[in-house]
């Protein structure tokens, strides 16, 4: 599985942001790490983890930003060569 790493800054530190991965054309998974620009601690999604879903299903998780960047991975689960999605980033719940 291949991870790609993304990041947003600009961000209002205390704002609730969610991040979606929809329109998936195979298996991916969304991991968000909030203001972890190591990537390595997860965040915990305030209203549920709907990141682990399997098959083309979108997949979403809101977070309360403590810095003003976003850190999250998109991890294809797939041997064909990768998943094409398109990613949204939105202040709010």
């Amino acid at each position: 599985a291949d991870a790609s790493f993304y990041s947003v800054s600009g961000l209002i530190p205390g704002t609730r942001y969610t991040v979606s991965i929809t329109g998936l054309s195979g298996d991916a998974d969304l991991t968000v790490y909030g203001s972890d620009g190591t990537f390595t601690s997860p965040a915990l999604c305030l209203t549920g983890d709907n990141t682990r879903f399997a098959g083309t299903a979108a997949e979403a998780c809101t977070v309360a930003l403590t810095g003003s960047s976003l850190f999250f991975t998109v991890t294809a689960n797939t041997t064909s060569g990768g998943v094409a999605f398109i990613n949204l980033v939105s202040s709010g719940p």
